[in-house]
């Protein structure tokens, strides 16, 4: 047998402990507000829903994220900020945001974000001559975060790996980049690759994910 409830709606906590069931239907146009209690829907039976679902959490599969090693590696400028480009090995981007060398908020990307770098620096080409080292994540051009490392004797470091956290709260259109300076008695540093499985040295490499 099927039940129907005729239209007029329901009023407010009419039901309160019942069930739905497969055979229970509803002419009426709409359910007042808490028609239905404390009540269950029978798991066998179809329900369809229209409009929006409020409080539920963002859906995993719309969640922000990227990564990228430095696919080659190249030298750097003795006493000079250089950006990070062409972290294109391995890369992983859920919503093209992100080409190797800019992260960019993408529509509906605003949030709180997890950010991530380390950058490689090799001295040993130039005699263990490393003196000041620094990396910092930037923002529109702003300084997010910087951390760095220096010898307090002039020419003391071989390799050396930077890394660096940062939380950020971001919107779309911001654009995200990665910078590094490197200080040598003499010479030009350079920037290791950051491709998986290229051995023991340190590698450069960047990643970010929205948290909220």
């Amino acid at each position: 047998m099927t039940t129907k409830i005729k239209s007029g709606g329901l009023n407010n906590n009419i039901i309160t402990t019942s069930h739905l069931h497969t055979n229970f239907s509803v002419d009426s146009d709409k359910i007042a507000a808490n028609a239905i209690g404390p009540s269950e829907l029978n798991q066998a039976a179809n329900y369809t829903f229209t409009g929006t679902v409020s409080g539920a959490g963002a859906n995993p599969a719309d969640r922000v994220y990227f990564h990228g090693g430095l696919a080659t590696a190249f030298n750097g400028t003795r006493v000079t900020e250089v950006q990070i480009t062409g972290m294109t090995a391995n890369e992983i981007d859920s919503h093209n945001a992100f080409d190797g060398t800019t992260f960019t908020v993408p529509a509906g990307g605003d949030g709180r974000y997890i950010l991530n770098f380390a950058c490689g620096f090799n001295y040993d080409d130039i005699g263990d001559d490393g003196e000041v080292t620094y990396i910092t994540t930037k923002v529109n051009g702003d300084r997010l975060g910087i951390v760095g490392v220096s010898h307090t004797s002039a020419g003391q470091m071989k390799y050396v790996t930077p890394q660096i956290t940062s939380l950020a709260d971001l919107s779309a259109g911001d654009a995200v980049t990665w910078w590094a300076y490197g200080h040598a008695t003499s010479g030009n540093h350079q920037f290791l690759a950051g491709v998986r499985g290229s051995g023991n040295y340190p590698r450069t490499m960047v990643s970010g994910y929205k948290l909220l």
